[in-house]
């Protein structure tokens, strides 16, 4: 229901009786109360703006979607990329309560040389298919390619990835989530932000939610207050 709002002078005058609240400013100076009424605008503006704003779902990708290669080596090519069970089940659940999906993923191994920026692409593709043909959709897969000396702003634990998503998306980074499987995530979500989970044995102390799982974190996440 639309209500009448009007802006008036200290007397209130004709419209104060035409309309269903009157805001009065004490005085007289015309100009006065144009600048509180373009202030007004403005405010109500900003506020729907806000209220526009997405909630979204930030996800690593190694350890918390596709089973994480041994320690020190790479999901160089496509056959090595194998989904977890339950990842695309969570990630459907979490679409189906309108939250918009980002993978923000560290691959260092793009500067090092040990991965292909084509096979991280074809690996990209490929897990944006399967998503789709399970009823979810990735909006956009985030990479960082820098090794550590290069010093950029989108290597995790930094929030760059985020921030650019939240830019590009409109999106609250306040009602949105970044899930991990290592510090370097948490901390990346809590500098953006963000409340955050972690995937994996254990339990992270700084995170909000811990649990083995994608599938059971998104089963906390979504009951979580």
């Amino acid at each position: 229901m639309l209500v009448p709002v009007g802006i008036t002078g200290q007397s209130g005058g004709l419209l104060q009786s035409a309309i269903d609240f009157c805001l009065c400013i004490p005085s007289q100076e015309t100009p006065l109360i144009q600048e509180v009424h373009i202030g007004l605008s403005i405010s109500c503006v900003n506020s729907s703006k806000r209220n526009s704003l997405l909630k979204a779902i930030f996800l690593d990708r190694d350890g918390v979607l596709n089973r994480k290669a041994p320690e020190g080596a790479y999901v160089a090519e496509l056959r090595q990329f194998e989904l977890l069970p339950g990842s695309l089940d969570a990630l459907v659940e979490l679409y189906r309560h309108a939250y918009k999906l980002f993978v923000v993923t560290n691959q260092r191994g793009i500067a090092t040389g040990a991965l292909s920026p084509g096979a991280v692409e074809r690996i990209h593709r490929y897990l944006l298919r399967k998503v789709e043909d399970a009823g979810a959709r990735i909006e956009h897969v985030y990479v960082c390619p820098h090794d550590y000396v290069d010093r950029c702003g989108c290597r995790k634990p930094l929030p760059g990835m985020l921030l650019q998503a939240a830019q590009d998306f409109n999106i609250d980074l306040s009602g949105s989530w970044m899930i991990g499987d290592s510090a370097s995530d948490i901390e990346a979500g809590r500098r953006a932000g963000c409340r955050t989970g972690f995937v994996g044995p254990g339990r992270c102390d700084a995170a909000d939610l811990s649990a083995p799982s994608l599938k059971h974190l998104v089963t906390q996440l979504l009951s979580y207050r």
